[in-house]
């Protein structure tokens, strides 16, 4: 099944929200959607390129089981951006395509999916008043059966949301509800498929795994905490992360470990004045494989996102990836204007070996990350650093899995406003456990070892 699961939170000075998920070998298809803040821009997944720092992205996936192709670029106006991407699997078929063009903080969003095997149509538009937006999108399969609705109308920065997923054939239902006080909110749902197990938005619970997930957010000015859990049957794990940020809002982190592939999604928040976003993810036991990215941002700027799902699982990558018999070779670059400073990323895995690399090192404010990745049969050895210059602090990354096992651990504590960061990895067959949490102060702070 596998699936990857990103979103982020609003914070109050920068406001904005993105979410996006899941795209199932069995099923395909996926749900993505974008909220463009008033005053700063936010969080966009898989990439957002401001007008200061210009620049483009394009993203492309050639899943082996599925087929089809992913790209999307994003050039924003003064903060919003123009994002359009496709994805057209071969055996599921289908097509995807949504564009976001917003003039100072508007825009409108025009999604659209036409399995070929599945049938039905989705489509939902975004037309915010002040800073949040009006999103009502459906899908209705025809093999599939069942229908998704959601609606998102906040008034300032409120609203509410209501989804609600019923397959026919996968039986099962979701539902999740937002009420934000100021501009948070409170989210909690959940999804059990029966037959195909399935992917759905901020939850994944499939029938042969068996497991939960729930979690909550409910900031007061744009507190709040979040606690995620996930617990599979077969696999077994959990994952608990906590965001308290006290004047910007906070980040949120979940994970993701599907039975045949495993794997796990997680990223962090925008800073308010340095801005930018992290994530990063995923190493499946019969693939391996390694998420690396990277984040930018100009004076607010956006952040970077991409996974790695080889071919045997089929899956996409971001900024390219083109596995052999989970082979293959990855790289790309980033190179921003007014930061300067560039991103060079190789994996080249031979039956899951290989190595990755890549170093950012921008001019005003970005930092310097080195990091290496080389897995054995699943060992190996991962660490990088992050050394921002006005910013400060460092990171260190360490994950040494055996066949699966091992720990993951990094620590970030910035100077004037980044945070602490620290997170454990321990997967058994594949299973395992995720943690982080970043409670920074003014944005300062520091974290603890989790384990």
């Amino acid at each position: 099944m596998g699936g990857a699961v990103a979103h982020a939170c609003n914070p109050s000075t920068m406001g904005g929200a993105v979410a996006h998920t899941c795209n199932p070998s069995t099923m395909g298809g996926a749900v993505a959607h974008t909220c463009n803040p008033s005053t700063m821009g936010g969080a966009v997944a898989h990439a957002c390129n401001p007008s200061t720092m210009g620049g483009a992205v394009a993203h492309t996936c050639n899943p082996s089981t599925m087929g089809g192709a992913v790209a999307h670029a994003c050039n924003p106006s003064t903060m919003g951006g123009a994002v359009a991407h496709t994805c057209n699997p071969s055996t599921m078929g289908g097509a995807v395509a949504h564009a976001c063009n917003p003039s100072t903080m508007g825009g409108a969003v025009a999604h659209t999916c036409n399995p070929s095997t599945m049938g039905g149509a989705m489509a939902h538009t975004c037309n915010p008043s002040t800073m949040g937006g009006a999103v009502a999108h459906a899908c209705n399969p025809s093999t599939m059966g069942g229908a998704v609705a959601h609606t998102c109308n906040p008034s300032t920065m409120g609203g509410a949301v209501a989804h609600t997923c019923n397959p026919s054939t996968m039986g099962g239902a979701v539902a999740h509800a937002c009420n934000p006080s100021t501009m948070g909110g409170a989210v909690a749902h959940t999804c059990n498929p029966s037959t195909m197990g399935g992917a759905v938005a901020h939850a994944c619970n499939p029938s042969t795994m068996g497991g939960a997930v729930a979690h909550a957010c409910n900031p007061s000015t744009m507190g709040g905490a979040v606690a995620h859990t996930c617990n599979p049957s077969t696999m077994g794990g959990a994952v608990a992360h906590a965001c308290n940020p006290s004047t910007m809002g906070g980040a949120v982190a979940h994970t993701c470990n599907p039975s045949t592939m495993g794997g796990a999604v997680a990223h962090t928040c925008n800073p308010s004045t340095m801005g930018g976003a992290v994530a990063h993810a995923c190493n499946p036991s019969t693939m391996g494989g390694a998420m690396a990215h990277a984040c930018n941002p100009s004076t607010m700027g956006g952040a970077v996102a991409h996974t790695c799902n080889p071919s045997t699982m089929g899956g996409a990558m971001a900024h390219t990836c083109n596995p052999s018999t989970m082979g293959g070779a990855m790289a790309h670059t980033c190179n921003p204007s007014t930061m300067g400073g560039a991103v060079a990323h190789t994996c080249n895995p031979s039956t899951m070996g290989g190595a990755v690399a890549h170093t950012c090192n921008p001019s005003t404010m970005g930092g310097a990350v080195a990091h290496t990745c080389n897995p054995s049969t699943m060992g190996g050895a991962m660490a990088h650093t992050c050394n921002p210059s006005t910013m400060g602090g460092a990171v260190a990354h360490a994950c040494n899995p055996s066949t699966m096992g091992g720990a993951m651990a990094h620590t970030c504590n910035p100077s004037t406003m980044g945070g602490a960061v620290a997170h454990t990895c321990n997967p058994s067959t594949m299973g395992g456990a995720v943690a982080h949490a970043c409670n920074p102060s003014t944005m300062g702070g520091q974290g603890g070892w989790i384990t």
